[in-house]
C-alpha cells in the first residue's frame, strides 16, 4: 500500500517537475485517439459474414415449374451431402433458378465455395438451353439511400434515363451498387405467322434456329500482318426490334432471302409483369444505393446527396429528384 502512493506520488511529482514532457505526451495520445477515430470504419449496424453460397441458373423463356424441375430440383441433390450445410432454400422464377445454402458458423467459406461450385460444374442434365451456373459466396449489403425520378416522360425516356444516372452513381467513389426499381425489363417479342411458315416452307424450329445463330457475336481468329496482328470479329448480335427484324431466315438460290420481317411480327418494348411506382401521384423510378462490407455509410450518403443536389439542375423539364430512406440519419 505505502509502495503504491510512493509511486503514485513519484509519478505526479515527476510531471510536476516535466510540464513539457507532460504535455508533449498528453498532445501524443490526444493526436493518436484522432487518427484512430478517422480510421475507424463507420456503420449504421454492425456486418456479419453471411456463411451462403449462391447458385444462380439463368433460363431464359421458363416457366416457374420448368425451372423448379430442370435447375432447382437438380442442384438441390447435387449439394445436399455437402459437409457443414445447415439449411438450403431456392427460389424457381420465370426465366431463372437461385439456391441459396446456408453454412454452419465457423466455415470455412472457400472450402465450401469449391466444393459447391465442384457439384453444380458437374451436373450434366441441366436444360440445353440454361445458362452457365454462376456460383459464389452472396455478398453482405444494406440499402443506404433511395434516390427518385418523378415527373412526366415515358417509360423508355424513364428507362434510359435511369440507367444514365446509375452509371453516374455508380462513377462516384464511394458507390458501388445501385439498383432500379419501378421499371420493367426490355422486351422483343417475336409473333410468327402460322400462314407464313406454310407459305416460305419453314418450321418454327427452323425460324428459332435462324434467330439463335445469326443473332450473335463470333470471333474470327487474327490476321497477321508487317504491321501487327488484326483481330477479327463478326458482330452480328440483334438489339432493337428492327435488326431482329432484318435477320435472314431463308437465303434462296435465285439471291432473294425471306427475313424474319416477313413471316413474323416482331414487336420492341417491356416485359408483361406489372409494375406501378408512383411519387406525389406521378410516375416514378428509383434507384437504391447499397452499402457492402467495408464502405463508410456516412461518406456515402454524403456524397450521394451532394450528387443528387447538383444533378437536380441537369434533370429534363418537369423531372424531379427527391433523397429518401436514408439509412444514415
Amino acid at each position: 500500500m505505502k509502495a503504491d502512493k510512493v509511486i503514485e506520488r513519484g509519478v505526479i511529482a515527476w510531471m510536476a517537475d516535466n510540464p513539457v514532457a507532460a504535455n508533449l505526451l498528453m498532445i501524443i495520445v490526444m493526436a493518436g485517439g484522432l487518427a484512430a477515430i478517422i480510421g475507424i470504419e463507420k456503420e449504421v449496424f454492425p456486418t456479419f459474414p453471411t456463411e451462403t453460397v449462391s447458385v444462380v441458373v439463368p433460363y431464359p423463356g421458363s416457366s416457374p415449374e420448368e425451372v423448379e424441375q430442370g435447375i432447382v430440383l437438380r442442384a438441390e441433390e447435387a449439394v445436399q451431402d455437402v459437409v457443414g450445410i445447415k439449411k438450403i432454400t431456392s427460389q424457381a422464377r420465370e426465366g431463372v433458378g437461385a439456391v441459396h445454402i446456408n453454412m454452419h458458423p465457423g466455415t470455412e467459406m472457400n472450402a465450401a465455395l469449391a466444393k459447391i461450385k465442384n457439384r453444380i460444374d458437374g451436373i450434366s442434365s441441366f436444360p440445353v438451353d440454361a445458362e452457365q451456373p454462376v456460383v459464389d459466396v452472396a455478398q453482405w449489403r444494406m440499402r443506404a439511400m433511395r434516390l427518385s425520378l418523378f415527373g412526366d416522360l415515358t417509360e423508355r425516356q424513364f428507362k434510359e434515363l435511369a440507367d444514365e444516372l446509375r452509371d453516374e452513381l455508380l462513377a462516384l467513389p464511394d458507390v458501388t451498387q445501385v439498383t432500379i426499381d419501378g421499371v420493367r425489363k426490355y422486351e422483343i417479342v417475336i409473333d410468327v405467322s402460322e400462314n407464313a411458315l406454310e407459305q416460305y416452307g419453314l418450321t418454327f424450329e427452323q425460324v428459332a434456329m435462324a434467330v439463335r445463330k445469326r443473332s450473335q457475336d463470333l470471333p474470327g481468329g487474327k490476321l497477321r500482318t508487317s504491321e501487327g496482328a488484326i483481330t477479327l470479329r463478326s458482330v452480328s448480335q440483334a438489339y432493337t426490334g428492327e435488326e431482329f427484324a432484318d435477320i435472314t431466315v431463308l437465303s434462296r438460290a435465285d439471291g432473294t432471302r425471306i427475313r424474319l420481317g416477313d413471316i413474323a411480327t416482331v414487336r420492341d418494348g417491356f416485359d408483361e409483369q406489372a409494375t406501378l411506382s408512383r411519387v406525389n401521384a406521378k410516375p416514378a423510378v428509383t434507384l437504391s444505393a447499397y452499402q457492402v462490407e467495408g464502405q463508410d455509410v456516412l461518406a456515402m450518403t454524403e456524397a450521394l446527396r451532394q450528387w443528387a443536389a447538383q444533378k437536380q439542375g441537369d434533370l429534363p423539364p418537369g423531372v424531379e429528384l427527391v433523397v429518401w430512406s436514408d439509412r444514415s440519419v
